[in-house]
Formats: structure tokens, sequence, C-alpha cells
């Protein structure tokens, strides 16, 4: 799990630089990671629950992705770039700001639809998970009023706490995941 944390950090520190492909070229290896994780325990007849878990960690791991696409869109916006680094007319900055409100307030629903299908699971979507829906939706709101700055400081925050809500997953599925015995130190102990 000491991994899956330095890798973590280190998607967050190349998402704050903007890092985008290295970023990305992480999160495939904490893919990577999670599958050799499931592979490498005996899953007493529980595959389902194990590979619903992998699914919600894939979820997760895309969801951040696109919250880093989106808080890159609006912080070009907020200079006033288009896609291209081209400067947008003030009709254009709306459109831009309202496409970009119904593409985060997309990604709220997403994250809280992913939640609710955890807690079906029986699992526990931690704090974070919620922390980051509710950041979303003041970025959402902000993008509304026209906003970008404020909407970028509220796109960092769910970042952050959709960071930390995988990491705290995955560490859950690291140790127990559904339905091991509830023995945490895998099938090793006398």
């Amino acid at each position: 799990s000491q991994d899956l944390e330095r890798m973590l950090d280190q998607i967050e520190d190349l998402a704050k630089n903007g890092a985008r492909d290295a970023a990305r070229q992480l999160l495939s290896e904490l893919q990577n990671m999670l599958e050799n994780l499931q592979a490498g325990r005996p899953m007493q007849g529980d595959q389902q629950a194990g590979n619903q878990m992998m699914q919600s960690m894939n979820e997760l791991a895309d969801m951040i992705r696109r919250q880093q696409q989106l808080m890159d869109e609006t912080h070009r916006a907020q200079r006033g770039h288009g896609q291209n680094g081209e400067p947008m007319s003030p009709e254009e900055m709306a459109e831009a700001l309202r496409r970009l409100q119904q593409e985060q307030q997309g990604l709220e629903q997403a994250l809280q639809e992913l939640m609710d299908q955890m807690e079906g699971m029986g699992m526990q979507p931690n704090g974070k998970l919620g922390q980051a829906g509710e950041a979303m939706g003041r970025a959402t709101g902000a993008l509304g009023e026209g906003q970008p700055g404020q909407a970028v400081g509220e796109q960092g925050e769910a970042l952050e706490a959709l960071r930390q809500g995988a990491q705290a997953m995955a560490q859950q599925f690291a140790n127990q995941g559904p339905g091991y015995n509830g023995n945490p130190g895998g099938q090793h102990m006398p």
C-alpha cells in the first residue's frame, strides 16, 4: 500500500503541474496494480465482489482524470483562452462556461451514483468522496455564476478529495476487500 500511496502522490503532483500525460500513465499503472492485487489473492468464491470493487476503482480513476481535464479547461477559460489557446470572445466564453458547468454537474452525478453503488455492495465509501461531491457542486455553482477562478479552486479541492478517497478505497481493497474472511493479513495467518 506504500507503493499505492506513492503513486497517488505522484499523480497529484503531476496533475498540479499540468503534466497530464504523465498523470494518465500513472493512473494506468494504478489500475494495473489493482488488477495484480486482485489476481494475487485467493478469492473465496467472491470473484464477483472483487470484480465490482475493481470496476469501482476504475471508475474512480476515470473520474480523477475527467476532473483534472475539467480543471485544466476551466483554468484556460479563466485566462480567456479556448481549447487551442486562441482568445475567446465574451459569447464564446459564456458558452464554454456553460459547457463546463454541465460537464461538472454530470461528473458530480456520476460520483453520487458510484457511491450509491458501493453502498449497495456493502462497501463504505469514505467521507472524502462525499467531500469531493460537495466541492464539485460548488464548482458547478461558480461556473454557473461565470466565476471560473473560483471554480478552479473548488475543482482542485474535488480532485484532492477524489484522490484521497481512491487511496482509502484501494487500501480497503488491499487490506480485506469484500468478503475475504475479514482476515486483514491475507491467508497466511496461523
